[in-house]
């Protein structure tokens, strides 16, 4: 997820994107793990809607995250069902869930990449006005 956070930092909106990329493959190899994990144990996955309704972990965090702008660096989030079966269906749920809003992340640089255009045509419009300035 480092890589979001370097690609914020890129003055490349392109180079944002491409990051935002890495991460989004790194979420959907943790997801993959995890199914992975399930199989091996014999553990049932369930449908989205049970695990909403079954595992109360995931009400407390989505309250802390809407109650907290800006959470802090340890924030106080509930611990891992002591069932496994439910441990893991927590997980994969969350992970799907950072995988979607990673796919809008990408979706909404790559719209205001269209808007706005690239570094590249940035600078060459200052280039091509600083031009017509100085001639």
């Amino acid at each position: 997820m480092t890589n979001i956070l370097e690609g914020n930092k890129q003055q490349s909106l392109a180079g944002y994107i491409k990051l935002s990329g890495v991460a989004r493959g790194s979420i959907e190899e943790l997801m993959k793990d995890y199914f992975a994990y399930g199989r091996q144990h014999q553990l049932t996955i369930w449908p989205r809607e049970k695990s909403i309704s079954e595992i109360r972990e995931i009400g407390v965090i989505w309250n802390i995250i809407k109650t907290t702008p800006t959470l802090p660096d340890s924030p106080n989030f509930p611990h891992l069902p002591n069932h496994t079966e439910s441990a893991v269906n927590l997980m994969i749920t969350l992970t799907k869930q950072a995988g979607y809003l990673q796919d809008q992340l990408i979706t909404s640089l790559k719209e205001k990449h269209m808007r706005e255009g690239g570094f590249s045509e940035k600078l060459l419009k200052q280039r091509l006005d600083y031009r017509k300035k100085t001639s």
